[in-house]
């Protein structure tokens, strides 16, 4: 949206008895905070987020992925998207049949509001190492894609 920066990463918070939890910051165009919002996953491992796409309704979906040791799986890939407001609206995450390394690397938002996806996969079920994904999620409505 005009006028707005979005900064997203992770922060080590052992203080917490959290690994790293996923960090959202969104500013105001005279660089005054409008909101922050931090993700720890109930593993309390290592969440992680890499990009940032701010949607032309004031949406904010971020990327990165989930740690997740409690579910048996390694990393799983994972986008969420916030309202202007900063309450989350959905979570999408993607785990591969091996339950290995999934990472959510990009996001793009077409014209008629699409969200494409695309990340890596390791994959050692296939005799593979690392494979990459693209995923086109169709928007329901401003709260949840499919």
């Amino acid at each position: 949206p005009d006028g707005v920066g979005v900064g997203v990463g992770w922060q080590n918070r052992p203080d917490l008895g959290h690994a790293y939890d996923a960090w959202v910051r969104v500013f105001e165009a005279d660089g005054r905070v409008r909101w922050e919002r931090t993700y720890d996953s109930p593993a309390h491992a290592y969440d992680y987020l890499h990009q940032v796409v701010a949607a032309p309704d004031g949406r904010i979906l971020v990327a990165g992925y989930q740690d997740r040791p409690d579910l048996g799986h390694d990393t799983d890939a994972w986008v969420r998207a916030y309202a202007p407001s900063g309450d989350v609206l959905w979570d999408l995450t993607e785990d591969s049949p091996a339950h290995k390394g999934d990472i959510a690397w990009a996001l793009a938002l077409d014209p008629a509001g699409n969200l494409y996806v695309a990340g890596s996969e390791q994959r050692p079920d296939l005799g593979q190492f690392e494979n990459v994904f693209l995923s086109k999620y169709v928007p329901v409505s401003s709260t949840t894609a499919r």
